[in-house]
């Protein structure tokens, strides 16, 4: 039995390997052909100003857009000496032609139906970078539409080399990687020779789960070594390209003036001027004017004395590029005037930017390996699990429940995974299909509706499901809401209003809360009672790793399909787990009764036992100073103060995004091995109270280190606070509810603590907005973390005092 279940570990972990190279390879390719683009775009911005400032001027004059004498002549002029640009065209606001800067081109050159009016997207096509951007008058009313087309042929040469280079290093890399994975099998066979382990099950899935996760490492960390150093080769010039199309325009401007008559010595409003440029082009830092002795006269951004030394040091009128000063890339350009050297210009681009931007891509392509392993994790458990399982003579008892979780673990990972796709983007996209019927709501109000439903479904179907489940055959309940989850998502893929998203919403959110509860209900049944702190560990893994799965995936596929196209991913995501969720009606045997239906007796006094619920004292208190503190803690400290914070610290959506990420990754990735450290309910009592005390902590951390590290610091302990204290609280809650599961059932529980676990997630961002609102920052913080204090500690005493029901 080893031997096979090792041969088909080693042919899935090859696999997953491969797969793993495909994906790390197409994202640094789509992050690097990204960041070609961009710095293209900034080139184009840099000419659109130039043509821009020189359109307004004229028509400050008084004169209409459309009756611009010389429109031809000033566009050709401008783009003459850009390299990068192929051509301009002047449009109308009705889109007649009003100038070209080549007799050849014309609007019948641009896309059918493409809108350039206000907008400042970049569009490829036909081997150009197409960009519009709108003119206006003085009275700020858009008159016509200047649209660059810029020469991308050399980012698709580029792409495709990097792609070549990053292809042959990868495979290198998967060299070290097979060697690793064949020493490490080795190493298994051993073992299982010469000290067979006690539980050689566990020993095996934990053995081939290490060695599946070295080789990944190993195989993508040196691509990851490997591609930095070359997108950094590749992309600092393209940066110098932008400095010198600005170098181009600003020369142009200067020497234009100096060709009216204007001395070098009177030209008037330079510093006014170079600071205006600057602070419409973000990438670059310096200007810098000096004369015909090369004595700088007019600097902007200029500062330390390296970067002066640079500067004087440099020969008059020569063209070039400097050193590179303090992190900044500087060039020359001779400034010209009736054909005699009349200064030099010098542009400094920031350096900072492109290798901010490789750490952005570094920071990404870690959290796909992230994705990847997380998705290798849960692979390697059902395939592994479902060897395992099925390793002895007969498939009934233990091994087929084993067999039976296999199936509905991963099941439920891809359901979690498919739905979470959205969450990187569903804001985005419902203000997009916003329309002018919105029933009196306000646009904030109605963006954050799809959210709010989405939540309020999952609370409604918890005792929803506790009703239905013990009179409809589980394996049949799973299936049908695991297609209704696919189908919501179809429904909001193709939605064309805001109602018919929030209808797919409330769609889905139904179905996942369904299938939430049904599936860590199955996960309890099969586990003694000593082990449910690490069965519900594993659910909480599970449903955390989807959590990161999806969300990193959705927004991948988002930035290059759109959000519509990625719903309908998910959707087909959400559909491949129904044959997973329906595995369980293979199970027979005495196994059947716990996991495919809750022991509710016959009469099914529900409303009975959830009275008896209600009045127990312990489980109330549970429920009040445990669940529901920290659940508001959670959307109201992670989802709701923490973002906004860190915007406020300059952080980006992105860095953002990864900080709380922070949070989902803790939970996948460290729950488990608190499951196996809570045994009994003495541990889970000391670890649910630490976890009260550790979660206060978080928010006096956040309020006595107010940067952007005290966030994140606040947040991965707010994390490690609650992947020990979640993975306990659902063990002490049964521990201390026999006589209730006893009469209405073991869901019935589980249902009325999910439903307060919702509570927490509604009015979690109403209480901190309300503490932030009275009393600023610092009340607020303070605020919730006395709150989490006092419930930990009026728990512990519950705890010690409050009487225990016995049967």
């Amino acid at each position: 039995m080893p031997g096979r279940v090792v041969l088909r570990t080693v042919l899935s972990t090859a696999l997953v390997l491969v797969a793993a190279a495909a994906l790390f390879l197409a994202l640094g390719v789509l992050e690097y052909r990204r960041s070609m683009v961009s710095l293209l775009a900034d080139q184009g911005h840099v000419v659109a100003r130039s043509i821009r400032a020189t359109l307004e001027r004229n028509m400050a004059l008084g004169l209409s857009l459309s009756s611009l004498p010389g429109a031809d002549a000033i566009l050709s002029r401008a783009v003459a000496p850009q390299p990068a640009v192929q051509g301009a065209l002047l449009l109308a606001a009705d889109g007649e032609l009003i100038g070209r800067s080549d007799p050849a081109l014309g609007p019948g050159d641009l896309p059918d139906g493409w809108l350039s009016g206000p907008s400042l997207e970049a569009r490829e096509w036909r081997g150009l970078l197409l960009q519009a951007f709108p003119i206006r008058n003085s009275f700020d009313q858009q008159e016509g539409t200047l649209v660059l087309m810029l020469e991308a042929g050399l980012v698709g040469e580029r792409t495709r080399v990097m792609t070549h280079r990053l292809g042959a290093g990868l495979m290198v890399d998967m060299v070290p990687a097979t060697l690793f994975m064949g020493l490490g099998l080795f190493g298994l066979f051993r073992r299982l020779r010469t000290h067979p382990p006690v539980d050689p099950d566990g020993f095996l899935i934990r053995w081939t789960g290490a060695v599946a996760t070295g080789a990944l490492v190993l195989c993508l960390g040196f691509g990851l070594v490997r591609a930095l150093p070359a997108f950094e080769e590749t992309l600092l010039p393209e940066l110098d390209r932008t400095a010198g199309a600005l170098a181009i325009a600003v020369g142009s401007d200067i020497g234009h003036a100096l060709g009216l008559g204007v001395p070098f010595d009177r030209l008037g409003g330079m510093p006014e001027y170079m600071a205006g440029t600057l602070a419409l082009e973000p990438r670059i830092t310096l200007l810098a004017l000096a004369d015909a002795t090369g004595a700088v006269r007019h600097a902007v951004g200029l500062e330390g004395e390296a970067a002066r030394a640079a500067l004087s040091a440099w020969p008059a009128g020569n063209a070039g590029a400097l050193p590179e000063v303090d992190g900044i890339r500087i060039l020359a350009q001779p400034v010209r005037a009736g054909g005699a050297l009349a200064g030099t210009l010098f542009v400094g681009a920031d350096a900072g930017f492109v290798r901010g931007r490789l750490v952005d891509i570094m920071l990404d392509m870690g959290m796909a390996v992230l994705v990847v392993l997380l998705a290798a994790m849960e692979l390697r458990r059902f395939l592994v699990g479902t060897l395992v399982a099925a390793g002895g003579r007969t498939e009934t008892g233990r091994r087929q429940a084993d067999r039976l979780l296999s199936f509905v673990r991963l099941g439920f990972f891809l359901l979690v995974f498919a739905d979470s796709f959205a969450h990187s983007f569903l804001p985005v996209y419902a203000r997009s299909l916003l329309g002018a019927d919105l029933k009196g709501l306000d646009a904030a109000t109605a963006v954050g509706l799809p959210i709010s439903a989405f939540w309020l479904a999952v609370a409604l179907s918890q005792p929803l499901t506790g009703l239905l489940a013990h009179r409809l055959p589980r394996p049949l309940l799973l299936g049908a809401v695991a297609a209704f989850c696919a189908l919501g998502l179809a429904v909001c893929g193709m939605a064309d209003g805001l109602w018919m998203l929030l209808a797919g919403r409330v769609l889905g959110g139904l179905a996942v809360g369904a299938v939430m509860i049904l599936v860590q209900d199955s996960m309890l049944a099969a586990v003694p009672a000593d082990h449910r702190a690490q069965a519900n560990a594993g659910y909480l893994s599970i449903f955390f790793a989807g959590t990161v799965c999806g969300t990193v995936t959705g927004s991948l596929i988002a930035n290059h399909a759109g959000p519509a196209a990625t719903l309908l991913v998910a959707a087909a995501f959400a559909l491949a787990s129904v044959p997973f969720l329906l595995s369980m009606g293979t199970l027979s045997g005495p196994e059947r009764e716990g996991a495919m239906m809750p022991p509710v007796p016959a009469d099914g006094r529900v409303l009975a036992g959830l009275g008896l619920l209600l009045r127990n004292p312990r489980f109330m208190a549970l429920l009040l100073l445990a669940a529901l503190p920290a659940r508001l803690m959670i959307a109201g400290f992670i989802y709701y103060w923490a973002p906004l914070r860190l915007a406020d610290l300059g952080n980006s959506p992105s860095e953002a995004g990864r900080a709380i990420m922070a949070y989902a990754l803790l939970m996948a990735l460290t729950t488990p091995f608190w499951g196996r450290v809570a045994g009994g309910p003495g541990a889970a009592r000391r670890l649910v109270l630490a976890s009260g005390g550790l979660t206060a902590v978080s928010a006096f951390l956040a309020l006595l280190v107010p940067t952007t590290p005290g966030v994140v610091l606040a947040i991965i302990t707010l994390g490690t606070a609650q992947a020990f204290g979640m993975s306990c609280l659902v063990t002490l809650i049964f521990d201390e509810t026999a006589v209730e599961q006893a009469s209405a059932g073991r869901l019935l529980v589980l249902a009325v603590y999910r439903v307060a676990d919702r509570v927490g997630l509604f009015i979690g961002p109403v209480v901190m907005a309300s503490l932030l609102a009275q009393g600023g920052e610092g009340a607020g913080l303070a605020g919730i973390g006395l709150s989490c204090l006092g419930a930990t500690l009026l728990l512990a005493a519950g705890l010690r005092f409050l009487p225990r029901r016995v049967t």
